[in-house]
């Protein structure tokens, strides 16, 4: 959190989910960003299974503290539920995910417990091939299992906890599902003067544009 009242700037740093966030008395921000994305440091770890480009548990939890991991998620979710997962958060067509959830649960009753990335992926594989089929079955599980919409919900309470007014807010989303439900999110906000306010932001075009060492990368899809 960022603090840029009396001109002296001032940062602070809080393990926590935003949207449980407490902000002490002592600490209350002028202006809050939240940024929805996880760091490369998270996407590297080989611990966390967040990427597909290499082996590694299926975990895909942000924090330890998270109550259930990916593992978890395809070795005990009925397929029915696997399906719903892959649909609601991963955009994946009805007939695709139902496919792939039963394939998951195939794979458990023949083989056993699905642990690892690399198992996850020859399942998606089978059901389609392209890379971003894959990318979008992992996000799924990632979404689900970090409950990352469900934080977004809850930023109108967030905000009911700041007690500075006109706290100005900035959100940086990186898939069409966090536009979406913040969409929601700021057309269910009411505000009255001396209340928080979510202002509609415009990005820079120039933000977007790929330096040219960038492009001359590989694209990533994990």
């Amino acid at each position: 959190m960022l603090e840029a009242s009396r001109g002296t700037p001032r940062v602070s740093l809080f393990e926590a989910n935003f949207c449980d966030f407490e902000p002490p008395e002592s600490l209350q921000p002028d202006a809050l960003f939240l940024d929805l994305g996880y760091n490369m440091s998270q996407l590297t770890d080989q611990t966390r299974g967040l990427s597909y480009s290499m082996d590694s548990p299926l975990d895909m939890r942000y924090s330890p503290k998270a109550p259930r991991s990916a593992a978890e998620v395809v070795n005990g979710f009925s397929p029915m539920e696997l399906a719903e997962i892959f649909v609601k958060f991963g955009e994946i067509d009805s007939p695709a995910a139902v496919n792939l959830a039963n394939k998951i649960v195939a794979r458990r009753i023949s083989v056993g417990k699905i642990e690892r990335t690399k198992e996850l992926l020859s399942l998606t594989g089978s059901v389609n091939p392209m890379p971003r089929f894959t990318s979008k079955a992992f996000q799924a599980l990632r979404v689900f299992v970090n409950e990352e919409l469900d934080s977004l919900y809850k930023l109108p309470s967030l905000l009911e906890r700041l007690s500075k007014p006109q706290v100005q807010v900035a959100v940086l989303v990186f898939h069409s599902l966090e536009k979406k439900t913040l969409d929601s999110v700021i057309g269910s906000l009411v505000f009255s003067p001396g209340q928080a306010s979510l202002p509609a932001l415009e990005v820079d075009p120039s933000l977007s544009r790929r330096s040219q060492r960038e492009l001359r990368k590989p694209p990533r899809f994990d």
